[in-house]
């Protein structure tokens, strides 16, 4: 199944595509939804069925307009001592920071550059050959 990039919200409120299966796409996420926030051009959905321990947590969401600021919100979240999910979205990539208390614990990368083995070797710290022999050993 193709994932849909794109979603078109007629004058009727219906949802279409033209890439790939919607109806299929959408089937992934059945269930009640709540709008948690909106924007000019940012809306934001959240299941009716999440669960009662969420209740109470913060969620934040919309636009950064430079990438800069990005480092004042992680630094925010960690000095708020925040548990959770960090979720950027830059074009197609999507990139994702797992707190804890503060802490950064992980962090994963839809973009094949953002690989820990591929960042060591753009810093010089393994050579291409370590790198692809790494890989190969997985």
């Amino acid at each position: 199944m193709a994932l849909p990039r794109r979603i078109r919200i007629d004058e009727d409120g219906r949802l279409t595509s033209e890439e790939g299966e919607l109806r299929e796409f959408l089937e992934l996420f059945s269930g009640s939804w709540r709008i948690e926030s909106v924007g000019r051009d940012l809306l934001v959905l959240v299941p009716e069925s999440e669960a009662p321990e969420n209740a109470g947590t913060t969620m934040l969401s919309g636009r950064i307009a430079r990438e800069g600021r990005l480092v004042d919100i992680i630094g925010f979240v960690s000095s708020s001592r925040w548990s959770g999910t960090l979720t950027v979205h830059s074009g197609r990539t999507r990139r994702q920071l797992f707190f804890d208390k503060g802490a950064l614990r992980m962090a994963s990368s839809s973009e094949a550059s953002d690989r820990l083995g591929e960042l060591m070797h753009r810093l010089g710290m393994i050579t291409r050959n370590q790198l692809e022999e790494a890989v190969e050993g997985l």
